[in-house]
């Protein structure tokens, strides 16, 4: 899930995803981050490309979304519960 690994590296850097309305992606991005995937899948990337740009060319800034809860400092201790549970099994 390499693709995956970079769209969040690349939002939390503070880059806007664009992202298919498959996989994962539409639990960790709202809709107006999403293009509809599947048959008409072209012509909804195009829109939300078109629609991006003319957001940045009337300087309104798009907020990017917040995944802070998918951080280390967030994650770690869970990551260790999960990991210490498994070990004692």
């Amino acid at each position: 899930d390499f693709q995956g690994i970079a769209v969040l590296e690349g939002v939390a850097a503070g880059a806007m995803p664009l992202v298919p309305e498959r996989l994962a992606y539409p639990e960790f991005f709202p809709e107006s981050c999403c293009y509809t995937s599947g048959e008409g899948e072209r012509d909804s990337l195009v829109s939300a490309v078109v629609r991006y740009a003319e957001a940045k060319q009337i300087g309104e800034c798009l907020p990017v979304p917040d995944i802070s809860a998918l951080s280390w400092r967030n994650m770690a201790a869970r990551y260790e519960q999960l990991l210490t549970r498994v070990a004692k099994a």
